[in-house]
Formats: C-alpha cells, sequence, structure tokens
C-alpha cells in the first residue's frame, strides 16, 4: 500500500507535477510554519524565519529540476514552447523560470530583512512568513499561467497575502487604515479586470491565452480589411489597460504595512538626494563652476525621467534650481536642521525677541 502511494506521487511529479513542483514546496512549508507556530515559545518563533527560508532553498531545487527537465524536452522536442501540464494551462518555458527565480530570490530578502524588524515590534509570529510563501506562489503562477483562470487565481493569491501583510500590525491605526485602502483598490482592479476578461472570453470563446492570441489575430485582419474599427476589443484592452494601471498602485505608498515590505528609496527621491551628498571639499568648486542638477543637461534629464516615473504631471512641473547653501550641506544635516528649526521650543523665544524688537 506505500509503495503504491509512493508510485502515484512519483508519477504524477514526472507528469503535471513537475510543472508545479516548486509551487507545492512552498505551499507545504507554508502550512507547515502555521503547525510549526504553536509548538514554539514567545523567544523562539525566530525559528519560523529558518523554516521559510528552507521552503524557499526547497523550492529553488525543484525550480532547477525544472529547468533541467525543460532543457532536455528542448533538446528532443523543439517544436514546444515548453513543459505543457493540466491541460495546457500552466508552462515552464524560459520566461517562466527566469521570473519564478527573481520572486524566490526576493521573497528570501524579504524574510532576512523582517526577522530583526519583527523583533523590535514584537510581530514575531508564524502567519507573516508563511503569508510570504503564499503571496510567492501566486506570482509564480502569474508567470507561468496560460490561461486567463490561472492567471487571475494566481493575481488574487498574492493580492490577499499582500492585504493581510499591509494590515499586520493590528495595534497601530495606520496599518489598519492602509489595509483597507488598499482593500478597496484591489477590489475594485479585481471587478474591473474580470469584467476585461469577460470581455476577451466573449470575442475569442476560450480563455487561453494562445487561442486568445489567434482569434484576434483574425478578428483583426478581418476589421481592418473593411476599413471598420473593432470597438469591443478596444473596449476589452482599455478595460484591462484600467486594471492594471489600478493594480500598479505601489502598496508602499499607502504606508501601513511593515518597513521591510517597503524598503526599497523612489528613484526620484535618489536623484533628487544626489547634489546633496557630495563631499565637502568639492562643493565650492562645484557651485563656483556651476555644474549643479540644475544647469547640468544629464543630471536635468536623469531627474526629469525618475520624476515622469512617479507622477507622469511631475515632467511638466519646473525643476528647482538648488542654492549653493544648500548644496553645501549633505542629506542627514539639512534633514536635521529642519527637523530641530520646526521642533525646537528653543528657537521661538528668540523669534518672538526680533518680532517685538
Amino acid at each position: 500500500m506505500h509503495s503504491s502511494f509512493l508510485d502515484a506521487i512519483v508519477n504524477y511529479i514526472h507528469g503535471d507535477g513537475i510543472t508545479v513542483l516548486p509551487q507545492m514546496e512552498l505551499l507545504l512549508f507554508a502550512l507547515g510554519i502555521l503547525i510549526f507556530d504553536f509548538l514554539l515559545e514567545k523567544k523562539e518563533k525566530h525559528w519560523n524565519a529558518g523554516l521559510a527560508l528552507l521552503g524557499v532553498a526547497a523550492s529553488a531545487f525543484g525550480l532547477f529540476m525544472q529547468a533541467k527537465r525543460f532543457n532536455l524536452q528542448r533538446e528532443s522536442r523543439s517544436d514546444l514552447p515548453g513543459l505543457l501540464g493540466f491541460q495546457n494551462t500552466v508552462v515552464v518555458d524560459g520566461y517562466s523560470l527566469f521570473f519564478a527565480a527573481i520572486f524566490l530570490a526576493a521573497t528570501a530578502l524579504v524574510i532576512l530583512l523582517s526577522v530583526r524588524y519583527l523583533d523590535l515590534e514584537r510581530e514575531q509570529e508564524g502567519e507573516y512568513y508563511a503569508l510570504l510563501l503564499l503571496a510567492c506562489i501566486g506570482m509564480m503562477f502569474m508567470a507561468s499561467g496560460t490561461d486567463l483562470v490561472v492567471m487571475f487565481l494566481g493575481l488574487e493569491t498574492m493580492a490577499l497575502s499582500f492585504y493581510v501583510l499591509t494590515g499586520y500590525r493590528r495595534r497601530e491605526k495606520r496599518s489598519n487604515e492602509a489595509a483597507l485602502k488598499y482593500l478597496l483598490l484591489g477590489g475594485f482592479s479585481t471587478g474591473i479586470l474580470a469584467y476585461g476578461f469577460s470581455l476577451l472570453y466573449g470575442l475569442t470563446g476560450s480563455t487561453s491565452i494562445w487561442d486568445i492570441g489567434t482569434t484576434l489575430d483574425r478578428r483583426f485582419q478581418f476589421v481592418a480589411a473593411r476599413g471598420m474599427a473593432d470597438w469591443l476589443g478596444i473596449l476589452a484592452f482599455v478595460t484591462l489597460l484600467l486594471a492594471s494601471s489600478l493594480r500598479s498602485q505601489p502598496s508602499h505608498s499607502i504606508s501601513g504595512h511593515p518597513t521591510s515590505m517597503r524598503a526599497r528609496p523612489h528613484p526620484s527621491r535618489l536623484t533628487s538626494a544626489w547634489p546633496l551628498k557630495r563631499p565637502a571639499s568639492r562643493c565650492s568648486s562645484a557651485s563656483s563652476s556651476g555644474s549643479s542638477l540644475a544647469r547640468n543637461p544629464c543630471g536635468k534629464a536623469l531627474s526629469l525621467v525618475s520624476r515622469s516615473l512617479h507622477s507622469p504631471g511631475a515632467i511638466l512641473r519646473p525643476l528647482r534650481r538648488p542654492t549653493s547653501s544648500a548644496s553645501s550641506l549633505t542629506l542627514p544635516s539639512l534633514t536635521s536642521a529642519t527637523f530641530f528649526s520646526a521642533s525646537s521650543p528653543a528657537t521661538k523665544p528668540a523669534s518672538r525677541e526680533s518680532s517685538t524688537t
């Protein structure tokens, strides 16, 4: 009986199971973390991070097995796009392997950054690491899915995990508010995305992206030959574009979820802080020669590009020319000077005396 059960598992892994092997390993470790968390004391909760990293390593080994199997199939059957499974709804090719490796590396990095942070916040629980693994599963299904239903399920698996992670700090009102805002925004974009998928299914009669591409190609050629516009197809793509633009709203802008999830600085902040971080020995010569960000064409173009990525309307705003006094300060000194000038009570009586005199 045991041998037949093991044979069934091996046959499944050699069949369709190889296409979802890394996701299954992440799921098993996520469930194991939830069970293992009950057996740990309060001071031993950081062992959940080690178990999560072990799950990421196991998933990486499964990804390596997928890549090895994909290379063998490409040598024997070059006509196939990759490893197909579950009635051609999941595929393993170079695209999915590349992004799966990126997702696993990002998940491992977030786990390492979160250990110390959760200790300081006294929020060291196993649910946090389980949600990270589940979010990684959703992203991997989005990369390997070739069916609208599979991609939608992967997107919602990732989004639901992020909703909970946004409101993970339950004792803070900002975290609860951010989770509610993110949930409303995600729910609204999910409805629009589902409507766009339904339009594509109505136009093509299939949820497979390969069949959708073939059918839309023939439809557009037929419509273009008659000199007409396919308004229904345009509506479907506009709907999907609107849903994707709502989904692309960065979650770290809704300041409420853990700092380890929003530690990446924006490029516009790095560009705006660049002239303030020059050494003091070069500030005088740079200010005298006029090589500031506003006068440097390359720096000005870089700032415009970074600001336009942050906000499309920001490119229409004029750049502020930094003064020589501000450029000679470093970023921490400028921040501290602004903070103490605004919050120090010692400066208030002096200002009153100057006003009275």
